[in-house]
């Protein structure tokens, strides 16, 4: 059997927000303002990741502000959003994996090396 192409059919049928009313929309991104030492910034999220970015704050302790800092500090040449949410789901991931314990300290490598492999899946 040969494998079938995605087309928009495929997304109509597999709709990833069961429950939602016919023709109604995901929510656009979200502009929220940060801090990343001392300068104000804006960043663009889905509301699911501001949301999981604000819980993995307080699960943590830390405010928001200081946990995107971190990210901005090991997140080398990969955009901003892309390195938020890749350490959003890798955070919550090891979370799920090791029975909710928090994750070791990630390097600067390990978010590039990261985004690199979810550009490959995407491409």
């Amino acid at each position: 059997m040969a494998a079938e192409s995605l087309t928009d059919h495929h997304f109509e049928r597999a709709d990833p927000w069961p429950g939602r009313p016919s023709g109604v929309r995901a929510n656009p991104p979200l502009l929220r303002n940060v801090r990343i030492r001392g300068r104000r910034t804006s960043v663009r999220l889905e509301r699911e990741f501001w949301q999981a970015l604000d819980s993995l704050a307080m699960r943590e302790g830390h405010s928001l502000n200081h946990i995107v800092g971190l990210v901005e500090g090991r997140r080398g040449r990969m955009p901003r959003t892309t390195a938020l949410r890749v350490f959003v789901l890798t955070y919550f991931q090891h979370r799920a994996e090791q029975g909710d314990r928090p994750p070791p300290a990630t390097t600067r490598a390990d978010v590039s090396r990261q985004g690199d492999q979810a550009n490959r899946s995407v491409a």
